[in-house]
């Protein structure tokens, strides 16, 4: 779910799907919506029901996301109700199930936690949760949902009621919960859905202006907002701020972690040892000429290093890369 996770983060998810009476009801069709929204720049497609599945995923390469909608005597939920109509969505090709997990009656025996959990277990799919409440989302996030959307709020009885988006679920929401949260349902022009992304991937930044402003009147000593960029390409916004030589005292580093203090850190150093020994063919292999025991010597020190440098809370130590040989009928030379 992470390579997903990481390909929707800020981008679009088309919703391509008609009831049956609406002019584009039918599978055909759904699927040329979904070619539409991949050449116009979608990033994954939302459907629901097995067979617009099908279509889609054999029309466009994207992520899908799918529900199968069914009716039940009792309750109002029908997005994906049971288990059962988990399986058949996983069946027909879809990539992740979208679920109604909000906390009203159900059919079947099993709640929305559960059947998230089995969906994990037994079919291996990723699951998108539609909530209606931060306190659903919250319990939600502990069941093992891989995304949370607001897709519900106002529409049980117990949420909060409106006719535009709701934004303080949004916030709320980004702010405690640490899986990557989807901002859907009544939202109606560009500026809109470009508010939904300041609520969320920056949104520890519009906490710490909110501090700023807080403090302004009666700061406690100097302090400084710096909203850096690029900490995914080299972390060059933090290079270019170090390189000023700010000298502060402290540093509060924005990153989400439930609002619990953590020790952090930017940048890092790389350590790079090459170990040098003889290629030679196995059955004459000279054992102190391998290099590949002279490293495996060497990494018992680096993870007690590893593991003092977290004690010590000095950052963190990880080896990330191990290579050796090219040929596998040689000992390698280094």
């Amino acid at each position: 779910m992470n390579d997903i996770a990481r390909q929707w983060q800020g981008q679009l998810i088309v919703s391509c799907q008609a009831a049956a009476g609406e002019p584009l009801h039918g599978a055909h069709h759904v699927a040329a919506l979904a070619c539409a929204a991949q050449i116009g720049g979608a990033a994954g497609i939302r459907t629901d029901g097995p067979d617009n599945i099908g279509a889609i995923t054999q029309a466009v390469s994207l992520p899908t996301v799918a529900s199968f909608k069914i009716v039940s005597p009792g309750s109002d939920v029908f997005v994906t109700p049971t288990f059962d109509a988990a399986r058949q969505v996983v069946e027909a090709g879809a990539d992740v199930v979208g679920i109604d997990a909000t906390g009203q009656p159900r059919p079947g025996d099993l709640d929305a936690q559960a059947i998230i959990q089995r969906i994990k277990q037994e079919l291996g799919a990723g699951v998108m949760a539609d909530v209606s409440t931060l306190e659903e989302a919250l319990v939600i996030a502990d069941a093992g949902a891989d995304f949370i959307t607001t897709a519900l709020a106002g529409f049980t009885p117990y949420s909060r009621q409106g006719l535009t988006f709701d934004f303080q679920l949004l916030e709320e929401m980004v702010a405690k919960i640490d899986i990557p949260i989807v901002a859907e349902g009544r939202i109606n022009t560009p500026q809109e859905a470009a508010k939904t992304l300041a609520c969320g991937a920056k949104g520890h930044i519009a906490g710490m202006a909110h501090a700023l402003i807080t403090l302004k009147d009666d700061p406690p000593c100097q302090v400084v907002l710096a909203a850096v960029m690029g900490e995914e390409k080299g972390g060059l916004g933090s290079k270019h701020l170090a390189a000023k030589d700010p000298n502060f005292d402290a540093v509060i580093v924005g990153e989400s972690t439930q609002l619990d203090i953590a020790i952090s850190q930017k940048g890092h150093i790389g350590i790079f040892l090459d170990f040098i020994g003889k290629a030679s063919h196995p059955t004459k292999a000279d054992l102190h000429a391998n290099p590949v025991f002279h490293l495996a010597k060497v990494m018992d020190f680096l993870q007690l290093f590893a593991q003092r440098v977290l004690h010590n809370r000095q950052g963190s130590f990880v080896v990330l890369e191990v290579s050796a040989g090219e040929k596998g009928v040689l000992t390698p030379p280094r």
